[in-house]
């Protein structure tokens, strides 16, 4: 009767390592379902060897195949939670640095105004973009904004009118057109 006792012991902690293997890739967190996984599996295996299968009620052939099943089984999923564990850690120790897009510098590719979306190249890549002034192509902007897949730009330094679009001459701090003020 003791070795049926290690039998449903190994079962239920198998049962749980597979539970926590499923737990685990529903869960942002890897710290606890991972490594008790691992433990559960292990652990498991060790019972069901510690168990005697050749006196339950199975054809001895098939307790071998049971048994060569449930260490595949186990050895798969016990190796997928360690290096998800692992992943976890190892991305915990080093995080990635996401780039920031507000607040950084692109270039225009199309003329771009209130009326008329065009697009930008920033880091290599290419962004719609959205300005309540006009704007012409090749020009540095700053992104001040982003919803969704549309960033929302400015010039990096005013060399359109902000009010009319109009192009100022280059030493003018007023624009000859409406007389808005475009250097400080």
């Amino acid at each position: 009767m003791e070795q049926f006792g290690f039998a449903i012991i190994a079962i239920i902690l198998i049962a749980l390592g597979i539970a926590f293997v499923f737990a685990e890739l529903e869960s942002e967190e890897v710290e606890f379902f991972g490594p008790a996984a691992i433990f559960c599996l292990i652990i498991g295996v060790v019972f069901w060897f510690m168990s005697n299968p050749t006196s339950w009620l199975v054809f001895p052939e098939w307790t071998v195949i049971i048994t060569i099943i449930i260490i595949a089984i186990v050895s798969i999923l016990a190796s997928f939670s360690a290096l998800v564990t692992y992943k976890m850690i190892k991305l915990k120790k080093n995080p990635p640095h996401v780039l920031e897009i507000v607040g950084g510098i692109g270039q225009t590719i199309d003329e771009i105004s209130r009326e008329k979306e065009g697009y930008i190249q920033f880091h290599g890549e290419y962004w719609k973009a959205h300005s309540n002034i006009t704007i012409g192509p090749g020009q540095k902007v700053k992104i001040i904004k982003k919803e969704g897949l549309i960033l929302f730009i400015e010039p990096e330094e005013y060399i359109f009118c902000p009010n009319c679009g109009a192009k100022p001459n280059s030493d003018s701090v007023f624009c000859t057109n409406c007389g808005t003020r475009i250097k400080s």
